[in-house]
């Protein structure tokens, strides 16, 4: 069946879905983030519960979408970019140029970031680099990097390294993480004197950059931060995946192997998080998570089962 609208075939029960499923992966995606919220309306939730009404309201075409990257309200235009992106939309990249450059509020130009990330490289990393130095919310510096990092390939090395020198620790620190996956050590000294940085968001991505490049030596700092119980969740997690991820890197093939097998059956959910994140990214880790996801009562089942869909999608 045709349709006279931009998306051609989709349906008004699709578009729902469609909301729907960015209504509760914003809620995810929202409990982790913070930031300086005062340039939003007072209504706050009601202004996005009144966008998406609007939305649902309306034909899907891409231009009645478009036409709320205008929108005098913040939250309407945050929606726009967002089902923009989930309609898979390749069409507005100036549009999401001009919000990342000039929107007023954080929370659009951090869409306008994500969802630019999803075009061709070529098209995106320029903007990227500059919102990784020019942004003013440390929240959109920090997520500019990392979606650079990910799409950007060697071009990202430069904007990386010139964030080593961001006013901001947290944007720093990110940057040396995303390095340090890369294998470049540029940011590890200034990660190792942070693992007892007062910010929880610093220590956490310290604790990755080390775990990423350092060595040994590092293991005792590693371990008193994962070890204490008073600590932020995701530092503990990071620390403690950091410090067995280097423990391991001494261990022989089959060694690690069995070290990986037994860490999936633990009864601590960091180990068992810590095996599953490092068999995904193994070429000979399928079998562990194969026999650990057809076990009924082995307690990482559902977690091996979702990372064998996720290796199988790579391929």
């Amino acid at each position: 069946m045709t349709n006279k609208n931009d998306l051609g075939a989709l349906t008004k029960n699709a578009y729902v879905l469609c909301v729907l499923a960015v209504l509760i992966s914003e809620g995810a995606y929202g409990a982790n983030h913070s930031n300086d919220y005062s340039d939003l309306p007072r209504e706050g939730t009601g202004a996005q519960a009144r966008a998406v009404q609007n939305l649902l309201a309306d034909t899907a075409e891409i231009g009645n979408i478009r036409a709320l990257t205008s929108d005098a309200n913040p939250m309407n235009r945050k929606w726009s970019v967002i089902l923009l992106q989930r309609l898979k939309d390749r069409t507005s990249k100036d549009i999401l140029i001009r919000l990342i450059d000039s929107d007023p509020v954080w929370l659009v130009r951090e869409r306008a970031i994500i969802s630019l990330s999803d075009y061709p490289p070529q098209d995106a990393i320029e903007v990227l680099a500059r919102a990784s130095k020019v942004d003013a919310a440390v929240n959109n510096r920090v997520t500019a990097l990392r979606y650079l990092s990910h799409i950007g390939g060697d071009s990202a090395v430069v904007p990386l390294k010139a964030a080593l020198a961001d006013a901001s620790d947290v944007v720093k620190l990110n940057s040396a993480q995303e390095l340090a996956r890369r294998g470049d050590k540029s940011g590890y000294t200034i990660a190792k004197k942070s693992l007892k940085h007062p910010y929880w968001a610093a220590r956490e991505a310290a604790a990755a950059t080390v775990g990423f490049v350092g060595s040994e030596d590092d293991m005792k700092d590693l371990d008193e931060l994962w070890k204490n119980p008073k600590e932020q969740g995701d530092v503990r997690y990071e620390a403690f995946a950091a410090s067995h991820h280097l423990g391991i890197k001494k261990l022989k093939k089959k060694e690690q192997l069995d070290h990986l097998d037994s860490a999936l059956s633990d009864k601590d959910w960091m180990s068992r998080k810590w095996a599953i994140n490092e068999l995904v990214k193994r070429d000979d880790g399928s079998e562990i998570l194969e026999r650990a996801s057809t076990t009924k009562s082995h307690p990482a089942q559902m977690d091996a089962t979702s990372a064998l869909k996720m290796i199988r999608r790579r391929e």
